[in-house]
């Protein structure tokens, strides 16, 4: 009896044993951690609609999601965070890196595309803002149509004069971002470009390296440039938009349900980064003016900058960006 019950008791523990590993096994495989990465500081406003997005998938999910936030670079630059989405070491990012990928969602960088906010928005969150992102998969990337958040629209400043028309920018020296369309932007207006990353811009402005440059008005503010610029001008010449993305392999091995979990909280923190940067934009603004009264603010008439770019950097575009898709973008603001 004593060696039938024991193998009795064996058997119930081995039964046991088998049931509670299988049920660790499954909920391991129903748990998913989310490794979100991006270049900005834990202050910064895409920091924390990233923030945003956590505490809504995380609610959504019930836990069976984690979000772990990899701000500042800390998971490399936002290149080397692509790389990481396509070899699945880093999950999501948010950056404007993509159009070396795919170069025609460069095409949203031309100067004087957007009349305005709602036509960008109308652009992004329609078929065009989809549209752009079909290639990106077969590149290793997933892009979300509704992840398109913002970075605001850049404005010139400067240490020379104020500017009111095009001809104003001549010969100045201005610092740009190292990409095609921003220097050709500036060679258009007859300026001089001077590509530099902008950790470096402050003390290039202060030194009279360059005597200008162009940042939305919140990349103003936190670089404490208005410390060393005597003029700024309203030129709203580009919209700066960043997209979230997820590595293509690791999306796909995500079941249907948490899926649509991470599409709707993107959507949802696109639309708070909106609100959010709209409202920094004029903080960032009327904390300029209060510590630096004496800045000369103009607001340039925009369509002769606009003629002037259509008319002569444009067509340099046409057949990077292909003129139909141009011209599409464009008649959404009619």
């Amino acid at each position: 009896m004593n060696n039938k019950l024991c193998i009795v008791i064996l058997i119930f523990a081995v039964i046991t044993a088998l049931g509670f590993s299988k049920g660790q096994t499954e909920g391991e495989q129903e748990k998913y951690v989310i490794k979100f990465a991006t270049a900005q500081p834990p202050t910064s406003i895409r920091t924390k609609s990233i923030q945003h997005f956590k505490e809504i998938v995380e609610l959504k999910s019930n836990g069976r999601v984690k979000v772990d936030i990899y701000d500042s670079g800390t998971l490399g630059k936002e290149r080397e965070a692509l790389e990481g989405q396509k070899l699945g070491t880093i999950q999501m990012l948010v950056g404007d890196q993509l159009p070396n990928i795919v170069p025609a969602i460069g095409v949203f960088t031309l100067p004087y595309l957007f009349r305005d906010r709602a036509h960008a928005y109308s652009v992004f969150d329609g078929p065009i803002g989809a549209r752009v992102l079909e290639d990106l998969p077969k590149n290793g990337i997933h892009g979300f149509p509704n992840g398109y958040w913002e970075n605001g629209f850049r404005n010139v400043t400067n240490n020379v004069r104020s500017i009111e028309k095009p001809e104003d920018l001549k010969g100045l020296k201005m610092r740009v971002v190292g990409q095609d369309v921003y220097i050709e932007f500036m060679k258009t207006l007859g300026a001089l470009p001077v590509a530099m990353a902008f950790g470096e811009v402050y003390t290039a402005l202060q030194l009279g390296t360059v005597d200008g440059q162009d940042n939305p008005l919140t990349n103003i503010y936190n670089g404490k440039l208005h410390e060393v610029q005597k003029h700024l001008a309203i030129t709203e010449h580009i919209y700066s938009t960043v997209m979230v993305t997820a590595g293509e392999k690791w999306w796909q091995s995500l079941p249907n349900d948490i899926q649509e979990i991470v599409t709707e909280a993107v959507g949802e923190a696109t639309k708070w980064n909106r609100e959010q940067m709209q409202l920094d934009e004029k903080r960032s603004y009327d904390k300029m003016m209060a510590e630096r009264p004496d800045i000369v603010v103009t607001r340039p008439e925009k369509k002769p900058f606009a003629d002037l770019m259509k008319r002569d950097l444009y067509p340099k575009f046409e057949a990077l960006y292909g003129m139909d898709l141009i011209e599409d973008i464009l008649v959404l603001a009619q």
